[in-house]
């Protein structure tokens, strides 16, 4: 079951412990699997991925869950993270976040990956140490193009 003030202080504990190991130099890669739904007890849902993903629940249902996912991963998991990168000042006066690239990929597109997938969302932040021009938009989408299976 889900606690979703749990949520939140685990997101803030996991992007915590990824600053103090960019800042210190222990790592330079990190990644985190978001297992969370922020959803509330009483919704809990056992099989995420039947009832959820492949919209088992029905395609309102699961538009509403997945929202609620992407919110709160993007809110409390990424935007936190970004802001706690971006407060850290390096050496040559950028900050972890210019030199960082941080990435929240789903596989819930406009169709989810198996069959007839057009797009396939991904959210990027950071400069990447100067390799991105960074507050842009850009939408690399070709609808002409199906994938049968990702």
């Amino acid at each position: 079951m889900e606690n979703l003030s749990e949520n939140y202080q685990y997101c803030d504990v996991v992007s915590d412990v990824i600053v103090a190991a960019f800042s210190s130099g222990v790592s330079r890669v990190g990644t985190w699997f978001q297992g969370m739904t922020f959803i509330e007890h009483k919704d809990h849902i056992a099989d995420w991925h039947g009832k959820v993903a492949h919209s088992g629940l029905g395609a309102h249902a699961a538009q509403k869950y997945s929202l609620t996912w992407n919110r709160g991963t993007f809110e409390y998991g990424m935007v936190g993270l970004a802001a706690k990168l971006d407060a850290v000042t390096t050496a040559d006066g950028s900050t972890l976040l210019d030199n960082s690239l941080l990435i929240q990929g789903s596989e819930a597109g406009q169709i989810t990956h198996h069959t007839g997938c057009v797009n396939f969302p991904v959210v990027m932040a950071g400069g990447a140490g100067g390799y991105f021009k960074t507050g842009m938009f850009v939408d690399f989408g070709n609808k002409n193009k199906v994938y049968d299976d990702f």
